[in-house]
């Protein structure tokens, strides 16, 4: 049967689960996770055996795909393989009431690759939670919601949705969804440029004394936020501080983060240090590179190589720099970032305006 199967494949790689009727439960050893990325095709193939999903009743399918979604978007933090998401799809053609949890996976799927989509089925979840008033699923739907919006480059939209998503959490007194509640508030506040409402939110996590592990597990990468809040502030030395703690962290257990190089990155160059700046920007497109078959983010590459060429210019490297700036902007205009495509453009009429003073 498909539920032993997994279980025995899951306890093979130190990952303990456990289904009942409607949900599950799973805890996974940090130090597992980088077997669990070599076997999950393994895992993969045994969903999609003849007496996989069929054999599966709709809430199984549903709440074990969530503990799937974590386990794929592991591997070089990327964003939703295309395995997710076909699974999800399949439950949606098989299901006859979707559920809240269903809708929210959806749009987390779709997060970065289909903004409108993520929106799409985050409002899907919205209405349908709102049927049950079920203080969770709520919780789910506003975040979906929320993410999505901010993903669409509405950030003072998504705010009160958030907010409302916090309230729902903290009714439901489940730590996992406080924690990251606030972590979103956090980022999304930073974003909308509220920086001291941020840092609040932020230190709210901080005050629960959470082990780095605890951290980890949650999704919460408090460190790196506290870092870009103080470097915002010009507090360098608390910055560096954090951002080692987190590298630190990543290192332990041999995962390779290229946004936390890039943020050691901007650290440097906050600090005019910009050969440095290169150096972690360099490094965090090759790692990002390491991922690109998989994951397609042209956004991601664009916005690595668009810093090298900030870097690059300020070390007056003009020639490397329109080198860099072109292939940011080829990055751009493929994966449709329209905001990203004009900076770039204005990066580059800064490049010529500088190099045509020099030569006069």
């Amino acid at each position: 049967m498909i539920r032993e199967k997994i279980t025995l494949f899951l306890t093979t790689c130190e990952v303990k689960v456990v289904f009942t009727d409607s949900k599950y439960s799973v805890s996974i050893d940090e130090c597992q996770i980088p077997r669990l990325l070599q076997e999950k095709k393994e895992l993969y193939k045994i969903l999609q055996t003849s007496d996989g999903f069929n054999n599966l009743d709709n809430s199984m399918n549903v709440n074990f795909l969530f503990f799937l979604l974590l386990l794929f978007s592991f591997d070089g933090y990327a964003k939703k393989t295309t395995e997710v998401l076909d699974s999800l799809k399949h439950v949606l053609e098989q299901t006859a009431q979707p559920s809240t949890t269903l809708y929210v996976e959806l749009s987390l799927a779709y997060l970065d690759t289909d903004n409108e989509k993520a929106y799409q089925y985050a409002e899907l979840a919205s209405q349908t939670a709102q049927k049950t008033a079920v203080s969770k699923e709520l919780y789910w739907a506003k975040m979906a919601v929320g993410m999505s919006l901010q993903h669409l480059g509405k950030t003072h939209a998504c705010l009160t949705y958030l907010e409302e998503a916090l309230q729902f959490g903290q009714k439901t007194k489940e730590k996992r969804l406080i924690i990251m509640g606030l972590d979103y508030l956090g980022k999304a506040n930073f974003y909308a440029g509220n920086r001291e409402t941020a840092l609040k939110y932020f230190i709210q996590i901080v005050e629960m004394e959470l082990t780095e592990k605890q951290l980890f597990q949650y999704g919460c990468s408090l460190n790196e936020w506290l870092a870009r809040i103080y470097a915002a502030q010009k507090n360098y030395k608390k910055a560096h501080f954090y951002l080692q703690k987190e590298k630190a962290h990543f290192e332990k257990i041999k995962l390779f983060n290229p946004a936390l190089y890039s943020e050691i990155g901007n650290l440097h160059y906050a600090q005019k240090q910009y050969q440095l700046a290169y150096k972690w920007y360099e490094k965090a497109y090759k790692q990002e590179q390491k991922n690109f078959d998989k994951h397609k983010n042209y956004h991601a590459l664009g916005y690595l190589v668009g810093n090298m060429g900030l870097a690059k210019m300020k070390m007056k490297a003009y020639t490397e720099a329109q080198k860099l700036y072109e292939k940011a902007r080829a990055y751009f205009q493929t994966s449709k970032s329209e905001r990203d495509y004009v900076n770039v453009l204005s990066n580059l009429s800064q490049l010529y305006y500088e190099t045509n003073a020099l030569q006069q």
